[in-house]
């Protein structure tokens, strides 16, 4: 189901007739997903708590040398400066893009790309379209019976362009072309009995 947002009704309806095409052109089903996002980045949440808390620790070790506060006040300061910097990132998605950092998103988007595969299992070899919107990954995986012939270089371009059409403000256009080349890819390893023998 797309994001809220991340694609018009007129994109959803194009996206749904390609993947429809899709289906008839092989044996094989070619799966685009839409996540908001892949994980809440619980551990970045608290790492900037942490920083929060040292810095409150800092000031308040300075101004206890100073006469100016009591360490008393060190132990309740850490706590509201922990809380306060988890919940400040749990509401910035900016500050929380910046902390979790690159490499742990794509881990992130792969795991739940890998998850999304294990649950939708149709019996049918598949190929899934997995973008997640907030760190504007693509995941693009073959199941067990379909990567035995498309391996992910041969699914390197239908991720490119899934991530082209993001980069370019046309998230609907670039799911449609990565669906279609998914479907070539299914097509001439997984062929569709049923539309090759009413060609014969």
């Amino acid at each position: 189901m797309p994001a809220a947002g991340f694609m018009s009704e007129e994109e959803v309806k194009r996206l749904g007739g390609a993947v429809g095409a899709a289906a008839e052109q092989s044996a094989g089903t070619v799966c685009p997903v839409v996540a908001a996002r892949s994980s809440n980045y619980e551990r970045a949440a608290d790492l900037v708590g942490v920083f929060a808390a040292v810095a409150v620790s800092v000031l308040l070790w300075r101004g206890a040398h100073d006469g100016i506060v009591g360490l008393h006040w060190l132990l309740p300061a850490q706590l509201v400066a922990f809380l306060f910097g988890a919940l400040v990132l749990a509401r910035s998605d900016w500050l929380r893009f910046a902390v979790a950092g690159r490499a742990l998103m794509t881990q992130r988007v792969r795991e739940a790309a890998q998850r999304t595969m294990t649950l939708g299992r149709t019996g049918k070899p598949c190929v899934l379209i997995y973008v997640s919107v907030f760190e504007r990954q693509v995941a693009v995986l073959a199941d067990e019976s379909a990567s035995a012939k498309i391996d992910s270089e041969a699914l390197r371009p239908v991720r490119d362009a899934a991530a082209k059409g993001m980069r370019d403000g046309k998230p609907g256009e670039g799911l449609c072309t990565a669906v279609t080349l998914a479907a070539d890819l299914l097509a001439k390893h997984f062929p569709n009995e049923a539309g090759a023998k009413s060609e014969g």
